[in-house]
């Protein structure tokens, strides 16, 4: 009773007001509609019904729709620090952007043009961020940036390409999701972040094989953290004989379920990011069995992010005139 009480007076507020936005989520429904429309201006007509209304209702180019859609996020991280949520939370979801950030600012430093521009929506202000990094000022970054920043650029020195800045970046940043996890002291959100390392494990082993990487380039790329011994993403990697039953030793049963059956269906290296997102929507729905306390927050934010990432690979489709057979192959196996 005492904790149940404690878990009130520090999420009792924000777990009100996500009770309430959660019922202008979007839905399967609806992105069906979304899918299904012939064309931009109907599209438009179908998010009037929605409170992506004010935001996007002139967007038609896919620079409006970026910029509407940045605002959503935006309007999103805006409500969780409003929310007096601990900072573990906000960081959780805000050091996504401070990465992406610090990825793009790194690789431009060493010659490599990302055609992808900062974005002002991180903990770091991204000017703040591209001075400090250039002038090596790391120290004034939160921990886990300086962190990156400094072992990215050791790397590079050793070893100059441009993987591996992303391969060192990944790993602090995956580290640090578990750090914050563990200040939350909520085992439902250590268990999300766990599952994030395990699939993206699960998309360096895609990959790798796509490169044709090498078992021991491998080894070193994939992260720690995870459920899924490395043993076992070795075997997806190569496509063992005994994969089917190697899979069947993965401890989480959505990451399981869902890995036999994308091997089964030999699907393409595409659909792998399409059967993530379709994981960790149906995890996220699991936050339903909280009444009160940090997951039901944290549920609503990560939900609501997958929803806009929908929007953006529909609204985009329909700019370029992707027939809606095709948008729903992309989208379908996200809410489906």
């Amino acid at each position: 009773m005492r904790a149940l009480n404690a878990k009130m007076i520090k999420y009792g507020f924000a777990t009100g007001r996500v009770r309430v936005l959660e019922t202008r989520l979007i839905g399967w429904a609806r992105i069906k509609r979304l899918i299904e429309a012939d064309n931009l201006d109907e599209a438009h007509h179908v998010l009037a019904e929605t409170d992506y209304a004010s935001d996007i209702r002139t967007a038609d180019t896919l620079i409006d729709i970026e910029r509407a859609l940045e605002k959503k996020e935006r309007d999103l991280q805006i409500m969780l620090q409003e929310s007096n949520v601990p900072f573990e939370m906000v960081r959780f979801f805000q050091s996504r952007v401070d990465i992406m950030n610090l990825r793009i600012i790194l690789k431009s430093g060493y010659g490599q043009e990302i055609p992808v521009e900062l974005s002002p929506y991180g903990e770091v202000h991204a000017d703040e961020l591209q001075l400090l990094v250039r002038e090596g000022a790391f120290s004034g970054l939160p921990a886990y940036l300086e962190a990156a920043a400094d072992d990215a650029v050791a790397e590079y020195t050793i070893e100059p390409r441009s993987a591996v800045i992303d391969t060192t970046i990944d790993r602090h940043y995956f580290k640090g999701l578990l750090d914050l996890s563990a200040g939350l002291r909520s085992p439902w959100i250590t268990e999300y972040a766990r599952l994030l390392i395990d699939l993206a494990n699960g998309r360096i082993s895609v990959r790798s094989r796509q490169k044709k990487t090498t078992p021991d380039d491998l080894l070193e790329n994939l992260l720690n953290g995870g459920r899924v011994d490395k043993s076992i993403w070795s075997a997806f990697f190569s496509k063992s004989k005994n994969l089917i039953s190697r899979l069947k030793d993965i401890p989480t049963l959505l990451l399981r379920e869902g890995l036999i059956d994308w091997v089964q269906r030999d699907a393409s290296v595409d659909s792998y990011d399409l059967l993530s997102g379709n994981i960790l929507i149906k995890y996220l729905e699991t936050a339903g069995t909280f009444n009160v306390g940090p997951e039901t927050v944290f549920a609503y934010v990560a939900t609501k992010e997958h929803e806009i990432k929908i929007v953006r690979i529909i609204m985009a489709g329909h700019i370029g005139g992707l027939a809606p057979e095709r948008l729903r192959e992309r989208v379908s196996a996200i809410y489906e």
